[in-house]
């Protein structure tokens, strides 16, 4: 069994890039990717503007837990900036904040985000916003591994082509975590439709008995859209309702490859 992460050093570990999240200055770091943040990256949930542990933090809310205007908001964001550029060494990436409900969207936030230095990443949802032309990378949800079966490869390729004007005529990369059967399956289909194919797998020097959730977290940061395949004849599992779930919340576009009745 792998070592907790957060009982093995920071120094260390391999290395991560620097995790950039959103933060509420009230101290509630219980959720959205501030809980992330603490979880993985040992953000110190009493420093909730800058760095500590592996992560940064860009205050989005105030003391009082409400959302700071686009101006506000700004100065901070543009400290973060700063702070990358004087360190080209380094990496980070950025995580989704600020669009959940009663907050600001998508289109609002990555607007403080638009030159970014070659250090820092944004997620993939955010990346489109820039770029509408970009490549869709659409993360795969096949808990049965049906992809490996010439039927279920055929009607992926009828679903992008179906799809074709939503990814504005784009390339599409396939998108893969979690259950080594279910990877080799989308990796088939890829191939024999001619698609990239990204894995992420676990690293459990840095993440330890969370290298799992973690996998499955920079999957969800890095796509911009998520197909979960269903049959309806067969119990569907909790993990599909909560994969979808977090899809949602991570602002990708979702959507269901069914069986036919």
């Amino acid at each position: 069994m792998a070592t907790p992460a957060a009982k093995v050093p920071l120094h260390t570990r391999p290395s991560e890039p620097t995790f950039v999240f959103g933060a509420d200055m009230s101290g509630d770091f219980s959720q959205g990717s501030a809980a992330v943040a603490a979880r993985l990256f040992e953000a110190d949930t009493d420093i909730g503007v800058g760095a500590s542990g592996n992560a940064y933090a860009i205050p989005y809310r105030n003391s009082d837990g409400e959302m700071l205007s686009f101006a506000a908001l700004g100065p901070h964001i543009a400290n973060f900036l700063s702070y990358a550029r004087a360190r080209p060494e380094e990496s980070f990436v950025v995580a989704r904040f600020g669009c959940e409900a009663g907050a600001s969207d998508d289109a609002t936030m990555v607007r403080h985000f638009t030159h970014v230095p070659p250090n820092c990443q944004l997620p993939g949802v955010w990346q489109r916003q820039i770029d509408p032309k970009m490549g869709v990378r659409l993360m795969v949800f096949d808990p049965f591994a049906r992809f490996k079966d010439p039927y279920w490869q055929d009607k992926l390729k009828r679903y992008l082509a179906l799809n074709a004007a939503t990814c504005n005529g784009a390339q599409v990369e396939l998108v893969s975590v979690g259950a080594a059967r279910s990877i080799v399956a989308n990796d088939m289909a890829a191939k024999r439709l001619g698609l990239k194919h990204r894995v992420f797998g676990a690293n459990e020097a840095f993440f330890g008995t969370d290298a799992s959730a973690a996998a499955e977290m920079k999957a969800m940061w890095y796509s911009t859209h998520f197909l979960s395949l269903c049959d309806f004849r067969q119990t569907v599992q909790p993990q599909q309702f909560r994969v979808t779930a977090e899809a949602i919340r991570a602002g990708l576009t979702v959507d269901q490859l069914e069986v036919e009745a």
